[in-house]
């Protein structure tokens, strides 16, 4: 990772960890901020979902042939917003509890999850739930 021109290790056991402690804090009354960090304001997280999917979405160009491919998906936010009817889904996070949380969300038949991460030698699998 790159900040500023300076080089800079990032641990990733750490980083593994920290998305882990973020899993521990799920609710479905306010699921997105695992992932958009404003757990006590359901409001705001809902807001700035809404946005972001509102500016992205028309750049998809989704239609019932799309294959998405959706890395660092978290706990399936983005699958969230997509319709059941595309040709398929696949989210990749290399955090299991992230993955374990968006399958139990996402049932949507021809939507998939695997944890994998970019690490050399880092293989995928699927999640069982």
């Amino acid at each position: 990772m790159r900040i500023k021109n300076r080089k800079v290790t990032i641990d990733y056991e750490a980083t593994k960890a920290f998305f882990k402690r973020r899993a521990e804090k799920f609710t479905e009354e306010n699921p997105y901020s695992v992932t958009m960090y404003q757990d006590k304001n359901k409001e705001l997280v809902a807001a700035r979902n809404a946005k972001e999917i509102e500016k992205l979405y028309p750049y998809l160009n989704i239609n019932r042939q799309s294959k998405v491919l959706d890395i660092a998906c978290g706990i399936g936010r983005w699958a969230d917003a997509l319709p059941e009817d595309i040709a398929e889904y696949c989210g990749i996070d290399f955090s299991p509890e992230l993955i374990e949380i968006a399958t139990q969300r996402n049932t949507k038949e021809n939507f998939h999850y695997y944890i994998g991460g970019g690490r050399t030698g880092n293989r995928g699998t699927q999640s069982s739930s």
